[in-house]
């Protein structure tokens, strides 16, 4: 098996092709709607036709995409492998070098120790993952949880890890049902549900346009503080939640203005899909303010940018070099238009520089998007 750096996309697809015909089988065979656990189970079970799915009592063959080993673990697991008389693994597999390193004096000398210390160890695990087609990833090159997150986890997959606590990976983001309007009360009782599940919000589209406006009424016993509403222009009730403002949209389709000082929750900056320039959104979202009360400063608008830091805190550490020297200033920002980002480093690495991302080819994706978007018309041209 070839050795990759991260899941391959034929794998990923083909976990996607099959999911809807058996999560029609799994709501025949259950006789009601699904969870999001459910679905990934049953899409994942070897005979979904004729496995036997009982709660808390039936055991079952599954077919994970992937296995995940640490240091630790991963040396019986291979030796136990071996024993199989196997040229390779059944499916993609790596080994990450990384529970054998004791933090005690700093990096340098820790990791200067651990590979000392465990060198007969890590010359075997990198020797049988060689062997047969395993990934692996020595000491220093990262936490298993984070590699596993940010190389090879997808929505819907399923991985077998020998760690405890791996799945630490399927436990991104909110659970999102697009609107209340589109959803059944079954279904956002559903949503809830499994949110509470998970100790996570739910992000949904609330009253965007009158013919939601009832959308508080239905959310009432449902939404929680960790709730993500988007838009609220034509929101009745208080709900708790962070409300997130989209001018622009809002603006597009017409909708109105949603007032968002108005309300008692937090709210912070999106643009809905409508352009991706955050700074440009807060000149837009502060001219229609300004708009809507004379005595409004920037300072209102900046605060709604800072909020959205709450939902993704890593960016705090980013370094972030502006086209403008006073880019930290809402005032500035707010009356000086064209500022752009010119180089991002993130956890030491370069991902920008001199406005041009240096770890994709932009021309490329957006040839791919053109190519997939002019498939995707013929399709819907032959319904």
């Amino acid at each position: 098996m070839a050795v990759s750096a991260g899941t391959p996309i034929e794998l990923v697809n083909n976990v996607y092709d099959k999911l809807a015909a058996n999560v029609a089988i799994g709501r025949k065979r259950l006789g009601r709607p699904l969870t999001l656990t459910e679905k990934i189970l049953i899409n994942h079970l070897s005979k979904p036709k004729t496995q036997e799915m009982e709660r808390g009592r039936s055991y079952a063959d599954f077919a994970p995409d992937r296995v995940a080993m640490q240091d630790a673990t991963a040396q019986m697991a291979l030796l136990q492998f071996m024993t199989a008389g196997l040229s390779t693994t059944s499916v993609p597999s790596t080994v990450h070098c990384d529970h054998l390193i004791l933090a005690k004096t700093g990096a340098r000398i820790d990791m200067g120790v651990a590979i000392d210390t465990n060198k007969e160890v890590y010359d075997f695990l990198q020797s049988v993952s060689a062997k047969y087609g395993i990934g692996f990833w020595g000491p220093g090159s990262g936490i298993i949880h984070q590699v596993v997150l940010e190389h090879y986890a997808f929505p819907g997959g399923m991985m077998i890890g020998t760690d405890s606590h791996t799945p630490n990976a399927g436990g991104l983001g909110m659970v999102g049902v697009h609107a209340s309007f589109t959803c059944s009360d079954e279904t956002l009782s559903a949503a809830a549900e499994l949110a509470r599940e998970h100790n996570t919000g739910v992000h949904i589209h609330v009253a965007e346009s009158a013919d939601d406006s009832n959308a508080g009424t239905r959310l009432q016993d449902l939404a929680t503080d960790k709730w993500l509403l988007v838009h609220a222009v034509h929101l009745q009730e208080e709900l708790p939640g962070t409300i997130a403002h989209n001018p622009r949209s809002n603006m597009n389709n017409s909708v109105g203005y949603a007032r968002p000082t108005q309300r008692k929750n937090t709210v912070i900056l999106g643009t809905d899909g409508i352009g991706a320039d955050m700074l440009e959104e807060a000149r837009l979202a502060y001219v229609a303010l300004r708009n809507h009360d004379v005595q409004e400063t920037p300072d209102t608008v900046w605060s709604w940018l800072r909020n959205g830091e709450a939902f993704f805190p890593e960016v705090r550490t980013d370094t972030v070099t502006w086209s403008y020297d006073h880019s930290d200033s809402p005032w500035h920002v707010a009356f000086t238009p064209g500022i752009r980002c010119t180089d991002v480093t993130m956890n030491g690495r370069t991902v920008v520089q001199n406005g041009v991302p240096t770890e994709f080819d932009m021309t490329e994706i957006r040839t791919k998007a053109a190519e997939a978007a002019h498939t995707l018309h013929k399709k819907l041209s032959a319904q």
